[in-house]
């Protein structure tokens, strides 16, 4: 941040830049990525000092530089965390320019965040830094190519002290917790106790905030009005991309009702996103099969599906099936580029 006298160490010409990158990749291990591919509890942690070397990369930069910094940054963290865009196979040719394209765009609003705070100066931008990345992350999920992902507070799913707290604030409330912390660490190295004091204290309110209302917006265990626990199973059933855009549907739709047989008695039983490959409204055997097994196991089926709404466009979509039929539906509002749909500007080049 300018203002701040830079460390001795950062005065060499690829310091920076790579402190930069290298925090942003190590933030995006807090998330499922190519070195951790699924959520482990452990690896939220890690999202509470990765910024740490980031911003020690930003002191004493002017606005230009740091935003080149956070930029940098950004690249590292959505080209680790968005690893598998290189893997869509129907991109032929053209998944590494995807990949790269959509992580430099993304990086973006790093490099916004990097530039306004430096320009705020020491005591202003640490006071800001955590409510202007809530807002940025916050709009970087709207738009064309808007992508509500890798949401920093998301990260602390298993944390469910601050957690819990997105329910009265957001999961962007979570995320400015996260900076906010960052930002307290990174100024305890510093020789300024007041800038010290001041991001201790930001950090301890934001956390303060969420643990509060986490406490007073419990989710209960039970069931409403009966007290009674509501169980839940989940039905996994591993198949490969391949596997599910190939196999029979009747081989698909065989494996989650040997797994729904073969769980315990529960109340409702969640299929994975898109569990079927088949267009619903085409497909009358899922939802006859659905309902046979929802009698069958006295628990209502929440199944993944892909659908044909209004606008005569496929939908990602789930659909809660009881022993009396399909009992409500809901379409996802926003697609996930290249994930789900391939964005306009990028359509031209691809197949």
């Amino acid at each position: 941040m300018s203002g701040l006298r830079p460390l001795e160490s950062l005065s060499g010409r690829w310091t920076r830049p790579l402190l930069a990158a290298g925090a942003g990749v190590a933030a995006s291990l807090a998330f499922p990525s190519w070195l951790t591919p699924s959520f482990r509890p452990w690896t939220g942690w890690v999202a509470w000092f990765a910024f740490v070397p980031f911003l020690a990369a930003l002191e004493g930069c002017g606005v230009r530089r740091a935003a080149w910094l956070g930029w940098l940054a950004g690249l590292g963290f959505f080209g680790s965390a968005l690893y598998w865009i290189a893997a869509i196979k129907e991109l032929d040719g053209l998944r590494l320019a995807a990949w790269a394209a959509f992580a430099g765009i993304l990086a973006l609003y790093w490099a916004a965040w990097a530039a306004i705070v430096c320009a705020a100066g020491p005591r202003r931008g640490a006071l800001l830094a955590p409510a202007l990345w809530a807002v940025l992350e916050w709009a970087r999920g709207w738009g064309s190519i808007g992508f509500p992902w890798v949401e920093l507070g998301a990260s602390q799913w298993a944390f469910s002290p601050v957690f819990q707290g997105a329910r009265a604030f957001g999961v962007h409330a979570v995320s400015a917790a996260v900076v906010a912390v960052n930002v307290a660490l990174w100024a305890w190295v510093r020789p300024r106790r007041a800038l010290a004091g001041l991001s201790a204290g930001s950090a301890g309110v934001w956390l303060a905030g969420l643990a509060l209302a986490a406490a007073v917006t419990r989710i209960p265990a039970g069931r409403a009005g009966t007290g009674a626990p509501l169980r839940v199973a989940a039905l996994q059933g591993s198949f490969t991309e391949e596997e599910k855009w190939s196999l029979p549907l009747s081989t698909i739709l065989g494996r989650f009702e040997d797994l729904a047989l073969k769980a315990e008695k529960s109340d409702l039983m969640i299929w994975p996103e898109t569990a079927t490959a088949e267009i619903w409204e085409e497909q009358p055997e899922i939802a006859a099969r659905a309902r046979r097994l929802a009698v069958r196991t006295g628990a209502a089926q929440l199944i993944g599906s892909v659908q044909r709404g209004k606008d005569g466009r496929f939908h990602n979509a789930v659909v809660l099936v009881t022993a009396g039929g399909e009992a409500g539906r809901v379409m996802k509002r926003h697609l996930v580029p290249f994930g789900e749909y391939i964005p306009g500007w990028f359509r031209r080049f691809a197949p």
